[in-house]
């Protein structure tokens, strides 16, 4: 079979995979210390491995319909005595220690048709494993990079085996996926990674593409109470100090062609003394310092119609603020989710409504109509779940207006 860290048992599937949307997840695979690993590239016995400090943790979620699709996360280096959630590997003191020299590998999970109408879908999104049953759960592809080759890395399918338990054409088993990259950007403060992938067969593209990209971005204001308006903060709120706020990339995502889309993303508590690249706010040790008390915004940021798979510009529109000025001079904030703490937290998990930017002029640059300003997205909403170690959200919208 393919050589990819980690693999899942064969269930027993019902090859329901296909037809309806499906549900994906996409795992981090680090390992920190790559000379420590018993093989190159390393492999699933480097887990039970202390010299390769590895950790194994969820990176983002899709839906998609089994033709191309895009999963973009970004995880910022970790506090080194603290450690984040490893599902396997370091699960003592586990994270991402080392951006630029450890090796990544990125596992793309199915699960199975997606389970919208019972409730299950955020799990599927979020979870290892989750929302099976009812559903078929199954590693299905794999990339690795490795910290000495800059290139693109290609997706490759798992064996057979497990290809054959969700669905997905066993034929395709061990090969490389037509048209299919993951690339990686790595800092000394995180990394970011964006794969494009399909899970079946590779068909015609259309000529011209009516998909959006999108990117979300956290706003996080760790101390609320010191908000102009305790407990309720916004943009005047990031300068201040003690609310030590800080605004940075959650994940990007390209709309299907009716302008729908869910964005999943994943944010540890970042290590105190060490700063993550905040666009605004504390820009010196800023970061997700108190993922239970902090109040979290989401923004939805537009970069206009959605470029080419594999290509520079893609990677630009979903990873980068500015995205390419060449496709996007109408790159602008178009949509908002406030998660509130304290008194006004409500539960854990938390749903609440997504609205159009409130300033009818970004939804102008953006090609929209500005009369959506400040109204609720028509199905619009934005789920929370807080931990001691980060948080999770995921974000179902639409820019259809």
């Amino acid at each position: 079979g393919a050589d990819g860290a980690t693999g899942s048992p064969g269930t027993d599937g019902d090859d329901s995979f296909f037809g309806d949307e499906s549900a994906l997840t996409l795992w981090w695979v680090i390992f920190n210390t790559p000379d420590g690993c018993l093989s190159s590239p390393c492999g699933a016995a480097d887990f039970a491995n202390d010299a390769a400090d590895s950790c194994v943790v969820q990176a983002t979620g899709a839906v998609t319909d089994n033709a191309d699709v895009t999963l973009v996360a970004s995880l910022y280096k970790t506090d080194d005595t603290a450690g984040i959630p490893c599902l396997v590997g370091n699960t003592t003191d586990g994270g991402l220690k080392d951006p630029v020299n450890a090796e990544v590998h990125l596992v793309v999970q199915s699960h199975g048709s997606n389970l919208l109408e019972s409730d299950l879908l955020e799990a599927q999104l979020t979870a290892f494993f989750g929302g099976c049953p009812p559903s078929d759960c199954a590693d299905v592809q794999f990339a690795v990079h490795d910290p000495a080759v800059a290139t693109d890395s290609a997706v490759t399918f798992f064996e057979a085996e497990l290809l054959d338990s969700v669905g997905i054409d066993s034929t395709l088993a061990d090969s490389v996926v037509s048209g299919g990259t993951s690339s990686i950007i790595r800092a000394a403060t995180g990394i970011t990674v964006m794969v494009d992938t399909a899970l079946a067969a590779a068909t015609a593209k259309p000529a011209v593409t009516t998909e959006t990209a999108l990117t979300v971005w956290w706003v996080i204001f760790n101390d609320p109470s010191a908000c102009l308006t305790p407990d309720e903060c916004g943009l005047g709120d990031l300068d201040t100090v003690a609310v030590d706020a800080c605004v940075l990339h959650a994940t990007g995502q390209v709309t299907d062609p009716s302008g729908a889309a869910v964005l999943v993303a994943t944010l540890f508590e970042t290590d105190a003394t060490a700063s993550i690249p905040c666009l605004l706010g504390n820009m010196t040790t800023g970061g997700l310092n108190d993922p239970m008390g902090a109040e979290i915004h989401l923004v939805v940021r537009s970069h206009g119609l959605a470029a080419e798979p594999g290509t520079m510009a893609r990677k630009t529109q979903l990873t980068d603020f500015e995205g390419d000025p060449s496709l996007c001079p109408d790159c602008a904030d178009i949509q908002f989710a406030i998660h509130r703490a304290g008194p006004v937290a409500g539960a854990n998990p938390s749903t609440v409504g997504v609205s159009w930017y409130p300033d009818g002029a970004n939804l102008t640059t953006a090609g929209l109509d500005p009369n959506l300003a400040g109204t609720p997205v028509l199905g619009g909403s934005s789920t929370i779940i807080r931990t001691l170690d980060g948080v999770v959200v995921t974000i179902h919208t639409s820019v259809a207006d």
